[in-house]
């Protein structure tokens, strides 16, 4: 991450969510603030917030685009605003706010990162990217990015008295 998105400006206000500095000048679409509830760690399977404010130079509700990567960069999922048929909802002065609802995360244990951009109202300009650390958390032996349901047929139990390998 670079120094122009890890601003830490201090909103005021009980949720102290931080500001970021994004894309410079008064004429871009940008994402102002972006966080994490519960925080930048969560449990495999719990529910994850990604809260946060966009920028609109023209007063036009932009599109926001939310993704998560894993942290050498591969992309694991991403939706935007506009392809739910919904915009954010205006918030102070030029500002408009978004809230993705993940109810069950289903990435398994391991280091990711959370983007959030903001693109024009018509969705076709992508004009800055933020992005925030988030750590799953969890006991799973399973291999991947995501866990998927799941159910062994036509298996039989396993004695537990005989070793891993058996």
């Amino acid at each position: 991450m670079d120094e122009a998105t890890t601003a830490g400006v201090s909103r005021g206000g009980a949720d102290q969510r931080p500001e970021v500095k994004t894309g410079e000048g008064p004429d871009v679409h940008r994402v102002k603030v972006l966080a994490l509830e519960p925080g930048d760690s969560v449990s495999m399977g719990a529910p994850l917030v990604v809260r946060g404010e966009a920028y609109s130079p023209d007063g036009r509700a932009p599109v926001v685009l939310v993704g998560i990567v894993r942290a050498d960069g591969t992309p694991v999922y991403g939706v935007a605003t506009d392809m739910d048929g919904v915009s954010p909802s205006k918030a102070a002065g030029d500002r408009f706010a978004f809230a993705l609802s993940l109810p069950s995360l289903a990435l398994l244990p391991g280091k990711y990162v959370v983007r959030a951009h903001a693109l024009d109202p018509e969705g076709l300009y992508l004009f800055d990217h933020v992005e925030v650390p988030l750590t799953v958390t969890g006991e799973s032996r399973e291999m991947g990015l995501v866990r998927l349901e799941h159910a062994w047929r036509d298996v039989v139990p396993r004695d537990p008295r005989r070793g891993a390998g058996s």
